[in-house]
């Protein structure tokens, strides 16, 4: 039912612009497997339903695990906008492969900034990016936990 309601409102083919949080999906919370793979299958549903021309993503730790994949599997095209070089440069080599693989697949990668000044701080490049992936979308998702990060 809620997925014609969906394509009523909205229509197919859209850009959608997809913000995720830090902590999303959570694998040290205590949420079960079962309820990950739920919340997992009801995004691949919405996705499946929108069927996005183009996805912008600024990709974070919980997106990289869980939205990047999905994408590739789902053969939607996606653009990762990088607010500045080395914004997104995880610590273990773990949290890496997802984006590696991310990166490889996506179209293309759009940097908005060179690094953070005293003058202009990663907040404001944040603003920035946000604005940048609202401005080019008709859809805007936001993704997040029970408990999202403060960041």
């Amino acid at each position: 039912m809620i997925e014609h309601e969906i394509l009523h409102v909205i229509g197919r083919d859209s850009v959608v612009g997809i913000f995720g949080d830090q902590n999303y999906p959570n694998l040290l919370c205590g949420k079960s497997v079962k309820e990950r793979k739920e919340v997992a299958t009801k995004f691949k549903r919405l996705i499946m339903v929108l069927r996005p021309k183009l996805v912008y993503i600024m990709p974070t730790l919980g997106i990289n695990r869980f939205l990047l994949p999905l994408l590739k599997t789902l053969d939607i095209k996606y653009v990762i906008v990088n607010p500045y070089r080395g914004c997104f440069e995880p610590e273990s080599t773990k949290e890496k492969i997802p984006l590696l693989i991310g990166l490889e697949n996506c179209n293309s990668v759009i940097t908005i900034s060179g690094p953070p000044s005293k003058e202009y701080g990663e907040g404001k490049i944040l603003l920035e990016s946000r604005d940048f992936i609202i401005d080019r979308s008709n859809i805007v998702l936001s993704i997040f936990g029970s408990r999202p990060s403060t960041d």
